[in-house]
């Protein structure tokens, strides 16, 4: 079932306000123009203009509409500013003011619903990493948190790459580790396994033992699914049905991000460090 998502009043206000200040009407109507809209101007001053615009496009195109206010915001959020200036205090106070509402806006005019991303796991990933000095890990969390709703492929291509990067990270920091000769995610996962004690075979409790399992077989799963996702976009057909929507990359993000949760915490305690 499809769910309608119209962009709140207090976003339409504060938009029509902000726009009023930094834009000619002419520029803001370009921006209208070009956002994807088949809704015309209202007219009216430019405050009324934006705000009756924006609830037009609520009203006639609500499957929509989160795509026209990305495409809308793109120059504000994205145009180079001083930093401390007011252009960029006004930009933050819209970044917040999504933020409110459960939306953010990612680079390139997009809005996404920054909940949808807002599972135990990624959460549990996102406190672990604040206290990590990881960027490639940073990089990788943050592109599959960013393009989940827009462009699943990508999102779970990162998942894997995170999955992937701080396997790459724990051998580089333990020198009795040697890379192997394929650093695929196959190759990597399986020295640190190896290392931490990830055995299901070694654990007496047959509960842990088919969680642990089954973590392995996730870490193999999400590894094929990069590939023949990557593969059926490549050649722009899929024998094999990879049709990859926003739930299917949220399935892969969250089990790859419970996954490289359960490796830092284990390898805190491997290391004695907690």
């Amino acid at each position: 079932m499809t769910r309608l998502e119209t962009i709140p009043m207090p976003v339409i206000a504060l938009t029509a306000r902000l726009f009023d200040q930094y834009y000619t009407r002419s520029q803001f109507e370009n921006l209208f123009y070009h956002s994807g809209t088949a809704v015309e101007s209202p007219g009216g001053n430019k405050v009324d203009t934006i705000t009756h615009w924006l609830r037009a496009v609520n009203r006639d195109e609500p499957q929509t509409a989160f795509v026209t206010l990305g495409k809308l915001l793109e120059d504000f959020m994205e145009r180079e500013v001083s930093t401390g200036s007011q252009y960029e205090k006004d930009r933050e106070s819209l970044h917040a003011l999504l933020g409110k509402y459960g939306l953010r806006y990612v680079t390139g005019g997009k809005i996404i619903r920054a909940a949808s991303m807002a599972g135990s796991s990624t959460a549990t990933l996102a406190t672990i990493l604040k206290q990590r000095d990881f960027p490639a890990v940073h990089d990788e969390f943050q592109r599959a948190t960013e393009n989940v709703e827009t462009k699943p492929r990508e999102a779970v291509s990162a998942a894997a790459n995170i999955l992937e990067a701080i396997c790459k990270e724990y051998i580089v920091q333990h020198p009795h580790l040697s890379m192997p000769s394929k650093q695929d995610l196959s190759g990597v996962f399986g020295v640190v396994r190896k290392d931490l004690g990830f055995d299901p075979s070694a654990i007496e409790d047959d509960d842990l033992k088919a969680i642990l399992g089954g973590l392995i077989a996730t870490a193999g799963g999400i590894a094929a699914l990069r590939t023949h996702a990557s593969s059926a976009h490549a050649q722009g057909t899929s024998k094999r049905g990879y049709r990859l929507t926003p739930r299917h990359a949220r399935l892969a993000i969250h089990a790859a991000h419970a996954l490289v949760a359960f490796i830092l915490e284990t390898w805190e305690q491997h290391d004695g460090t907690t």
